[in-house]
């Protein structure tokens, strides 16, 4: 199944290249989900539905105004102003009262747990695949990196597993995640590296190292202008 734009054009369709048959047309996009899942996002006619990639077929009407991609077998959708997660039939696994925040584009399930803004408090939580609150919304912003949660409130960051165990309390300034490598800039100002287990493998990072300059009591002079300093 194939996605073709035509040229100069806004025009998009969705083709069969087995069959040669052109299945929709006039549509506005597709999206499929970075874990391969069998169905992918239909938007058209200013409503979202979902479709089968390999085949075609509309599987879950376009009755949503919007629509996110599967992750872990479930997806968020916008009906009637309401955030609601369904299954691959369409049936409502979630219905919480939660709302949809537009600076949260994204509602994704990670390790079976998905980031929501809290419509009481306007913080940020994570839930589990039941709905239910698995960390309280008491952050000012959360986000998965490299597999850890990392978390934000009050201007300080703090580090948890994917298990939501506590690796790095919130109390540093900073942290960084990358290649194997947990670098934290603690409260003391002080960078320190760890593994992904937490272990320390460099007690003082050094940012950066400069040669000192400052006067002394030599005298020089200058041969080409006959001056001193």
């Amino acid at each position: 199944i194939a996605v073709q734009h035509r040229c100069y054009t806004d025009k998009v369709r969705l083709y069969d290249t087995d069959r040669k048959k052109v299945l929709y047309k006039d549509i506005e996009w597709v999206a499929t989900s970075d874990d391969k899942d069998s169905l992918a996002v239909l938007a058209r006619n200013d409503r979202r539905g979902y479709i089968n990639r390999f085949t075609g077929e509309l599987v879950i009407p376009e009755i949503y105004t919007r629509a996110w991609v599967f992750s872990e077998g479930l997806a968020a959708v916008e009906k009637d102003g309401r955030l609601l997660f369904i299954d691959h039939e369409g049936k409502v696994v979630i219905d919480k009262g939660f709302q949809v925040y537009h600076n949260n584009p994204r509602y994704a399930f990670k390790n079976g747990y998905c980031m929501i803004q809290s419509s009481e408090t306007g913080r940020m939580g994570l839930i589990d695949k039941s709905g239910n609150w698995a960390l309280n919304p008491e952050y000012d912003n959360l986000f998965n990196n490299e597999g850890f949660w990392q978390l934000e409130k009050d201007g300080c960051t703090g580090l948890l597993t994917a298990d939501l165990d506590e690796m790095f309390p919130i109390e540093n300034t900073d942290i960084t995640v990358n290649d194997g490598v947990i670098e934290v800039r603690h409260a003391d100002h002080i960078a320190r590296r760890y593994d992904y287990d937490g272990r320390l493998l460099v007690d003082v990072v050094i940012d950066e190292v400069e040669n000192m300059l400052y006067e002394t009591t030599e005298l020089r002079q200058n041969m080409d202008e006959e001056d001193y300093y």
